[in-house]
């Protein structure tokens, strides 16, 4: 045992038999480096994370690598889930060092956190133009001994490097006088062909294998159409999430996406299954269903709702982190078929079945069967003359057989970390299903899982905590913790009404602008001022495996200011979009969620006053639309001047609806509002 048995990560977990001598990522680590004078090497993973599996099984379990790495270095283990401001810090240096990142990240460190070299996957023993990881080890140690001013000297320039690197991104900011004036349609029009140009066109989604969902590029295409009536834009959406459920990153037997695929077809996934990843993928599909009611993607959903509940699901209400991609110490065991296995179950039409999913004697992934299908329920059934509700039905009695017989076997492993900023993703999806598919499932998990998470996160001063691991609550709250939360506060009052919700998410925001504003530029750091951890403060701009909590904070202020009349919060949200403007529209891939909350701000936007007693009617009609120019007010009542007359609460219900320059005339029913709207 090491220094990690006392943790509750389960990544650190894993590491705390290891013969090396982790420690976790603390003061008494730095400590025991400047007593010995020894350079740390810091390893970042997750417990999913299959690479990470691998270089344990080679190295850190080694008697020999072990030994001289404790002789040589201070080891510290990170889970960059419990720290993801310490993965991007030492991600970039890593990426600035190599040209590129990944996990597992090995960086080395000076007793003050710099960095000074770095990789990623070393082998144990020299292969592919690779260095093995002890030749590494020899050459850092050498350098150390014998080098240290150019290992110091290395540091600074790295630190400097990390340092400025938000810069760049915000070195053509235009001025918030200009942006108000600014013409901005060219730019979107600049933007959406680039992102277009990177759209595959065969398969759906953007770029080359390894190939990931991109939901945030999804989610925004939807908002483009709603805008610009391009219908180019919807087809992309509905061509890359027919591609993705039909291929195999989707888990056609027990539901729920994989994180990305190995390939361009979505076929072969890298197994490992996160909770944010499933909570975009229910999102989207609930935006692309509002577009289009499509069975397909309401089934779809359904299945994922029943994977999260059945898998991913603590006793308290709230979800787990991720499922592991290996099983039995093999990547992708618990999810793949063995032809006979199939071939030998006593089901009905199997002659068929394992044709509709492409199941072959000679598998396809290392001679095995990942599930796929390259045409719909319907397609196949006409195209072979079956009776559709009798083949929906054997299809559902086989995959119910197939997830039996999936029971029986090891199961991967389970990351059990719930983490505050993932969970609160989930509860705007849930709310979108609960919208437009009428399931009174949805928005009952929606309510209990945000009230579960505010009563579990909460800190002293109403600030929020990240982690909960097995009931301990660890780990000050990031700033994605604080804008997923502050989202989720603003959807349940929209869906609600309820003014509780309103007061949750204006008093979270004065939080985070006082704890995570960088005054300068107006835009969020990743961590709270009295963050100890970090040697320098960084923000998260770009979108990720999730959107930028940047992108999402100013969405959220847009929103509140629209809401409750705050001109401070609107001026504030068009300030951050005015420094970003530039970056995310010559790159908006990169800064999908950015694009897609700016359309608000570029385009005219509306508020909805909702006044008398059947004002939750009302609601209920526009909630189930997708309007993203516009939003309820609070519950209030409020005079309105229309063409020389006031108009104030009376028995009778109607809506009235705002830009910056005017208000309609009452309108007397539902119907007449989302007319209106649209």
């Amino acid at each position: 045992m090491n220094h990690l048995i006392n943790e509750s990560s389960p990544y650190l977990l894993q590491h705390s038999h290891n013969p090396v001598h982790w420690f976790a990522w603390n003061q008494a680590a730095f400590d025991e480096a400047n007593k010995r004078d020894k350079p740390i090497l810091l390893s970042i993973g997750y417990s999913t994370c299959h690479w990470c599996h691998v270089m344990e099984r080679e190295s850190f379990e080694d008697e020999e690598t072990a030994a001289f790495m404790n002789a040589n270095f201070i080891n510290i283990k990170l889970d960059r889930e419990e720290f993801p401001e310490l993965d991007k810090i030492y991600m970039e240096a890593v990426q600035y060092l190599q040209g590129h990142g990944g996990w597992p990240l090995n960086v080395f460190l000076l007793p003050d956190k710099r960095p000074f070299f770095g990789g990623t996957y070393y082998p144990p023993f020299r292969r592919h133009n690779m260095p093995s990881w002890l030749d590494v080890l020899n050459n850092i140690k050498d350098a150390w001994t014998s080098k240290r001013q150019l290992v110091i000297e290395q540091a600074e320039k790295i630190a400097e490097l990390i340092q400025n690197g938000e810069t760049t991104l915000i070195k053509d900011a235009i001025s918030p006088e200009l942006f108000s004036k600014y013409s901005h349609k060219d730019d979107i029009t600049t933007a959406y062909i680039k992102l277009s140009a990177q759209f595959d066109k065969q398969n759906g989604g953007f770029g080359h294998a390894p190939k990931f969902p991109s939901f945030m590029a999804l989610s925004g295409l939807l908002h483009h159409h709603f805008y610009y009536q391009d219908q180019l834009a919807v087809d992309m959406v509905k061509k890359s999430l027919d591609s993705m459920i039909f291929g195999g990153i989707y888990d056609h037997v027990g539901g729920g996406i994989s994180r990305y695929a190995t390939d361009e077809a979505w076929n072969i996934p890298h197994f490992e299954k996160m909770l944010y990843d499933n909570a975009l993928f229910l999102e989207t599909l609930g935006l692309a269903y509002q577009k289009n009611e499509n069975d397909f993607y309401r089934e779809t959903a359904a299945a994922t709702l029943q994977f999260l509940e059945r898998e991913m699901k603590d006793e308290s209400g709230m979800f787990y982190a991720a499922l592991d991609a290996d099983s039995e110490g093999v990547e992708g065991k618990f999810y793949v078929w063995n032809y006979d296995e199939l071939n030998s179950l006593n089901v009905s039409q199997a002659d068929h079945l394992l044709a509709f999913y492409n199941v072959s004697s000679e598998g396809n992934w290392e001679h095995t069967n990942i599930l796929h299908i390259t045409e719909s329920v319907e397609s196949y059934a006409q195209r072979n003359n079956l009776n559709l509700s009798e083949w929906q039905e054997t299809i559902r009695e086989f995959k119910s057989t197939l997830l039996i017989k999936r029971g029986e076997r090891i199961r991967p492993g389970l990351d059990n970390k719930i983490i505050l900023s993932w969970n609160a993703m989930l509860i705007p999806a849930f709310l979108k299903w609960a919208a437009v598919d009428n399931g009174t499932a949805w928005s009952q998990n929606a309510i209990a899982l945000f009230a579960r998470l505010k009563k579990t996160f909460t800190l002293s001063g109403n600030q929020l905590a990240r982690v909960c691991t097995n009931g301990k609550v660890r780990m000050m709250g990031n700033l994605d913790d604080y804008a997923y939360m502050i989202r989720a506060a603003i959807e349940l009052h929209q869906f609600t009404g309820e003014s509780d919700y309103l007061a949750d998410a204006i008093k979270w925001t004065a939080i985070a602008q006082t704890e995570f504003v960088d005054p300068e530029d107006n835009l969020f750091f990743m961590t709270a001022e009295n963050n100890s951890d970090v040697f320098v403060r960084v923000k998260e701009l770009y979108d990720l495996s999730s959107a930028s909590s940047n992108a999402v904070m100013m969405e959220n202020l847009w929103l509140l200011g629209w809401i409750i009349d705050e001109d401070a919060y609107k001026e504030k949200a068009g300030n951050m979009m005015a420094a970003m403007w530039i970056s995310v529209t010559k790159h908006p891939l990169s800064f999908s969620y950015w694009l897609k909350a700016g359309l608000r701000i570029v385009n005219d936007f509306r508020s909805i006053d909702l006044i008398g007693s059947d004002a939750e009617g009302f609601r209920r009609a526009y909630i189930c639309h997708f309007f993203p120019n516009s939003i309820i007010k609070q519950a209030s009542f409020h005079l309105h001047s229309v063409e020389g007359s006031h108009f104030q609460h009376t028995d009778s219900t109607y809506a009235i609806v705002c830009s910056e320059a005017a208000c309609s005339n009452p309108l007397r029913t539902a119907d007449e509002l989302i007319n209106a709207l649209k």
